[in-house]
């Protein structure tokens, strides 16, 4: 089995409640700027990023999932890859429909 790069992004949930962390390479972001080091580390430690899980609010922090949203298209475009799988799993229905929109949009964009 191969494992999957993940990145989960969250400041108070447990990924193990959503992702298989025995059996794959799973990575938390607390924060967005956590987020911008682990996945510039876990691409560059592996070559690729499976998927990310989002969430939105990030405690008291001036950025939040949408922004990492923002930079995971920056850092797509720079790589000249594609946005990896992703599952959004916050309870903020705003922020969440935000950052699959914004998402959603790129790639549309993206493979038109």
């Amino acid at each position: 089995m191969n494992k999957k790069i993940i990145i989960f992004i969250d400041d108070l949930r447990n990924p193990s409640n959503y992702v298989d962390v025995k059996n794959n390479i799973v990575k938390q972001s607390f924060n967005y700027n956590e987020f911008v080091l682990d996945i510039q580390d876990m691409f560059d430690l592996y070559g690729k990023i499976d998927e990310i899980w989002f969430d939105h609010d990030l405690g008291d922090n001036p950025y939040n999932g949408y922004d990492c949203a923002k930079f995971l298209v920056t850092f797509c475009e720079s790589k000249n890859i594609p946005v990896p799988e992703y599952h959004i799993h916050s309870a903020n229905p705003v922020g969440r429909k935000n950052i699959d929109s914004y998402l959603k949009s790129y790639i549309k964009i993206k493979n038109s």
